[in-house]
């Protein structure tokens, strides 16, 4: 009786066990699928409680991410954000990597870019880099 009770547990636990390679599998994040060009939609900062739109004071990033994995683009911020004598115009030029299934960059230009895991979901790029009391919020389209 025990060996008939095991068969049938052992049975059991084979029927239900089931084959799901007919099931739709979520693509990894590939360089196919984050390669192009990239424009601003989203660009917030947050100082304390103070929001700024700095695309709407006309900063933007544009990014080409290539399938070699290079990138090419431009930073900018506008001196009435930066509180600078001049505009910051920086060169993106580089390399992007995806680990995780989100996407970093490496580049020389010295800016938050480089700080975040980027998420992509519906040719979107979504960054948000945090610090004690800024925030910064990104989102680019293709």
């Amino acid at each position: 009786m025990r060996k008939v009770l095991l068969l049938f547990n052992v049975l059991l636990i084979l029927l239900g066990c089931t084959d799901n390679s007919n099931e739709p599998v979520t693509p990894s994040l590939t360089v196919d699928m984050v390669k192009g060009n990239y424009s601003t939609i989203v660009f917030n900062l947050t100082e304390n409680t103070t929001l700024t739109d700095i695309l709407a004071a006309g900063g933007f990033i544009n990014i080409n991410l290539l399938s070699d994995r290079t990138t090419t683009g431009q930073f900018f911020i506008p001196k009435v954000i930066s509180g600078d004598s001049s505009d910051t115009n920086l060169n993106l030029e580089g390399t992007f990597s995806i680990i995780n299934d989100s996407v970093e960059f490496q580049q020389n230009a010295d800016t938050f870019i480089r700080d975040i895991k980027w998420a992509f979901k519906e040719n979107k790029l979504t960054g948000k880099f945090v610090s004690s009391s800024t925030i910064i919020f990104v989102q680019l389209q293709k």
